[in-house]
C-alpha cells in the first residue's frame, strides 16, 4: 500500500515539492518585448494560493485533497518592477482572486482559487504585464489601440486562398486551402474558419486580441472545433495583416482537447 502511495503522488515531484507546497519552473518562449505574461494551469479540490515570482511558481494546498501544477508558460519572466499589471481568470467553474499584486509585492503575485465542488477541476489564468509606461489597459482590458492600422477600420473581414497546414498530437494532420478571418477592435474577438481536405470551414478556431504590433494581431486561442464539434483550447494566435486588410499568413501553436497541436498558413 505505501508503494503505491507514492505511485499516486510521483507526478508533483516532477516540479518539486516541500511543506505542502508544489514548484514549477515556467516554459519561456519569446522575449517578451515590452509586453510580458504568463499563462498558469493548475488543478484545484477545494481551496489554494497559487505564487508566481520571476519563472517560478508555488501553489500551496489550503484545504482539500490536494492541488498541483499542470503547467507555466511565460514570453519573459515577471519583473520585481513594471509599468502596468493586469490578472485574468480565464477558466475554472469557481472563483479566483489575485490577492497580491506584483506591483506592490515586489514582483510576487499571489492567486487565491476557491473550489466549490467535490473532486479536482482545472484553472486557467494569465497574468500580464507592461515594461514602460506607454498607453493604459482600458476597461474591456484591451491594450492595443496605438498598435492598431487606422486602414483596417473597426473591422476586419478577410477570405483567401493559399496553403497551409494542421497537425495535432495523435495523427490528425489537415491541409488548409483557404481562411475566412473575422477581426472586431471594439470587443477585440477573433475568429478563423478554414477549408481543409475535410471540407469547407471544416476547421475553425476563436480567441481575443491581446496586442497589436507592426501589422501583426496576437491573440489567445479560446476554443476550437473540428467538422462542428466544439472543444476547448488554449495557445497563441498571430494573423499578419497588410495595409489593405488582406491577410498575409496565420500561424498557431497550444492545445486542443488535451492534445497539442501547430497550424501555419500563408496566402
Amino acid at each position: 500500500m505505501r508503494f503505491a502511495t507514492i505511485l499516486f503522488i510521483s507526478p508533483a515531484l516532477l516540479f518539486g515539492q516541500w511543506g505542502g507546497e508544489q514548484a514549477i519552473q515556467a516554459s519561456i518562449r519569446g522575449d517578451g518585448g515590452e509586453y510580458g505574461k504568463c499563462t498558469a494551469e493548475v488543478e484545484v479540490d477545494d481551496v489554494a494560493e497559487v505564487v508566481i515570482s520571476g519563472a517560478a511558481g508555488r501553489i500551496r494546498n489550503l484545504a482539500g485533497r490536494g492541488a498541483g501544477w499542470i503547467r507555466l508558460d511565460c514570453n519573459s519572466p515577471m519583473p520585481r518592477n513594471m509599468a502596468g499589471f493586469r490578472f485574468r481568470g480565464i477558466d475554472g467553474r469557481g472563483r479566483q482572486t489575485l490577492v497580491q499584486d506584483p506591483r506592490s509585492g515586489r514582483g510576487v503575485a499571489v492567486v487565491r482559487i476557491d473550489d466549490p465542488k467535490s473532486g479536482p477541476e482545472r484553472y486557467t489564468f494569465d497574468l500580464e504585464w507592461r515594461f514602460d509606461g506607454g498607453g493604459a489597459w482600458d476597461r474591456d482590458g484591451l491594450d492595443y489601440a496605438g498598435g492598431w492600422d487606422r486602414g483596417w477600420g473597426n473591422q476586419i473581414a478577410y477570405r483567401g486562398h493559399g496553403r497551409g497546414g494542421f497537425a495535432r498530437a495523435g495523427g490528425q494532420h489537415y491541409e488548409i486551402y483557404a481562411v475566412d478571418v473575422r477581426v472586431n477592435r471594439n470587443s477585440g474577438q477573433v475568429a478563423v474558419l478554414m477549408d481543409t481536405n475535410m471540407g469547407r470551414d471544416a476547421l475553425s478556431f476563436t480567441g481575443r486580441i491581446q496586442r497589436v504590433s507592426a501589422g501583426v494581431i496576437y491573440a489567445d486561442v479560446r476554443a476550437g472545433a473540428n467538422r462542428g464539434e466544439v472543444a476547448g483550447a488554449y495557445g497563441a494566435m498571430r494573423i499578419s495583416i497588410g495595409r489593405d486588410r488582406r491577410v498575409r499568413s496565420i500561424d498557431m501553436d497550444g492545445a486542443v482537447a488535451g492534445r497539442r497541436f501547430r497550424l501555419d498558413w500563408q496566402d
